[in-house]
């Protein structure tokens, strides 16, 4: 007999199961790390919406060139 799981409204939307505990140590851990070796070069992004033309994700950690910062506007970064 299968079992059939109910799917939270965070799954039904970002296709995705819910993340751990384990997980989320696991993605502060890299984030820390790639920001001690390479954050004069590159701005590390954690959970950042990106429009990808065709679609739209949001993907656990992203890597950009250094760019400035304005925290007077929020918005998805467009990739081309």
């Amino acid at each position: 007999m299968a079992i059939l799981e109910k799917l939270s409204e965070y799954e039904i939307e970002r296709g995705k199961h819910i993340p751990s505990k384990n997980h989320s140590i696991l993605q502060n851990n890299l984030i820390f790390q790639l920001n001690l070796k390479y954050r004069e070069k590159y701005q590390i992004l954690s959970e950042i919406a990106l429009d990808l033309q065709e679609w739209e994700s949001t993907p656990d950690i992203a890597i950009f060139p250094k760019m400035p910062i304005d925290f007077a506007i929020n918005q998805m970064l467009p990739i081309a």
